[in-house]
């Protein structure tokens, strides 16, 4: 569920216990759920990272969420000075803002800081290359407002995991496409007949207990919501 709705005090509780937040801004927006929550997190010390959400109705670009994101909560800011009927004087917020959303914030939600975010000795390897000489990135007068503002997935030309190469000179290499995404055996194996003659995957099956577990956590919440004090 969108964070968009949540109010101060939720926010000012989420940041006092160090919680993460992520922002899907396409996803958000084209499905009604409200301006993307990012400069509200930040006015309260929250790191808001980026997410794709459902890519079976946008992009999965994650471009295109540091440039949504970022001119939203612009155009956020600006029509507070829009209504009084004047130019905002400034940009608050710039393209280093975004990537640092995208990338920085992003290892922060996953507790990985120690071992990926930059490039620094000790840690893991993870390089994304991006460039050529394709129209929307020349000329290249600002590399990270050029990243931010104008690449998209197709720029990406080179990629490595943990040193390792997966895509190069702007093709994945053969041996980094796994059989088996997602790790459950032979997918041929899991498929069944589906509607209309075709076949779909079957989904791998619950471990033993997980809906117990589910039911439990669930209950458990629920009793924590109604002994929180509304007016704190």
């Amino acid at each position: 569920r969108s964070g968009n709705t949540l109010r101060d005090r939720d926010l000012r509780r989420l940041a006092e216990r160090e919680c993460k937040l992520s922002v899907s801004p396409e996803t958000e927006l084209q499905m009604g759920m409200g301006f993307p929550v990012i400069g509200r997190a930040l006015a309260h010390g929250l790191r808001p990272s980026l997410s794709c959400d459902v890519v079976s109705s946008s992009s999965g670009d994650m471009f295109a969420q540091m440039r949504l994101g970022l001119q939203v909560e612009r155009a956020r800011r600006n029509a507070e000075h829009h209504a009084r009927g004047e130019m905002p004087p400034t940009l608050e917020l710039g393209v280093r803002d975004a990537l640092r959303w995208g990338i920085a914030n992003g290892a922060h939600a996953l507790g990985m800081e120690e071992r990926i975010r930059s490039l620094t000795p000790g840690k893991q390897a993870d390089i994304v290359v991006i460039g050529g000489r394709r129209l929307n990135l020349v000329p290249m007068a600002d590399p990270v407002g050029c990243l931010v503002a104008q690449a998209n997935a197709a720029d990406v030309r080179d990629v490595l995991v943990a040193g390792r190469w997966v895509k190069r000179d702007g093709s994945l290499l053969r041996r980094s496409r796994p059989r088996d995404p997602l790790g459950q055996g032979d997918l041929r194996a899991r498929a069944r007949p589906g509607a209309g003659g075709g076949r779909r995957l079957a989904p791998p099956p619950a471990p033993p207990g997980f809906a117990d577990m589910l039911n439990t956590a669930a209950a458990q919440n629920l009793a924590r919501a109604w002994t929180m004090d509304p007016a704190a």
